[in-house]
């Protein structure tokens, strides 16, 4: 009897040992074509996550960062494994994790949420050098509608500023010396126009349309920054006076002053 009882435990024993390597959850899921990768299933234990993907994801990954359901970070989440198609993230709480943005490299990232169901949703960042990061996915999906919502509001706040901050450059400035003058005049490109005065009058040197302005009110003197092109491009700033009526700049030597109203009157 004794020994009936002790090949039981031992059995038991062994069963529970082998249990615990297995993972506590499962979720698997339906192929998605939005992008070149997909996850195939996401096995979470008591210790680790491990996402697996469809196919050979991964020949680097310099960075995971951890998500809960809410999207919030947690920073304690960060000791991880990529190995061509499968990706392991070691937790205290694998439990907690929703979400994650995997830094492949500076050109590529990808930006998970809803692992723990049955339908995951992913973007993918991918840089260049002369438009800078642009995401692809399915955002439709990725975002909840409080988000979109959200994002719609702070765009619609974004044009406000980007029309106040050129309102208070439109028009004509010239140079103390009057042989420069710089004209904006297309709010829409927000375009700036570089002329040099020559014997036969104004000769046009430098169109620039930005494609973002922004504008710094707290900064002493006031800070308008013009940014040419996404990527890596030139950030152009025009620091005004109090009246706005003088402003220096980075892209043009000296101090340029706009005529007052009853001036040009």
């Amino acid at each position: 009897m004794k020994k009936i009882i002790s090949f039981g435990l031992l059995l038991v024993s062994c069963l529970l040992t082998a249990c615990s390597g297995l993972p506590k959850e499962t979720y698997t899921y339906e192929t998605q074509d939005e992008l070149a990768v997909s996850i195939e299933k996401t096995k979470v234990y008591d210790d680790k996550i491990v996402v697996c993907f469809s196919k050979g994801a991964f020949s680097e990954v310099e960075e995971v960062s951890c998500y809960n359901a809410e999207f919030e970070y947690i920073a304690d989440d960060v000791a991880f494994e990529a190995k061509e198609d499968v990706l392991t993230v070691y937790s205290s709480q694998p439990d907690n994790i929703s979400g994650m943005k995997i830094t492949v490299n500076h050109y590529l990232y990808y930006q998970i949420r809803y692992l723990d169901s049955d339908a995951y949703a992913m973007l993918q960042g991918d840089w260049a050098d002369d438009y800078g990061y642009f995401v692809s996915g399915d955002k439709e999906a990725f975002y909840t509608e409080a988000e979109k919502e959200k994002q719609k509001q702070l765009q619609e706040e974004r044009k406000a500023e980007q029309a106040r901050a050129y309102a208070m450059l439109e028009g004509e400035w010239d140079s103390e010396d009057g042989l420069t003058r710089i004209v904006f005049a297309d709010s829409d490109k927000l375009s700036m126009e570089i002329y040099k005065y020559s014997e036969d009058g104004w000769d046009l040197s430098q169109t620039i349309n930005g494609y973002s302005i922004s504008l710094d009110e707290e900064a002493e003197p006031l800070c308008i920054e013009i940014e040419e092109a996404r990527g890596y491009s030139m950030l152009y700033s025009f620091y005004l006076n109090k009246d706005k009526t003088e402003f220096t700049c980075n892209c043009v030597d000296g101090n340029f002053y706009k005529e007052s109203s009853e001036e040009a009157e």
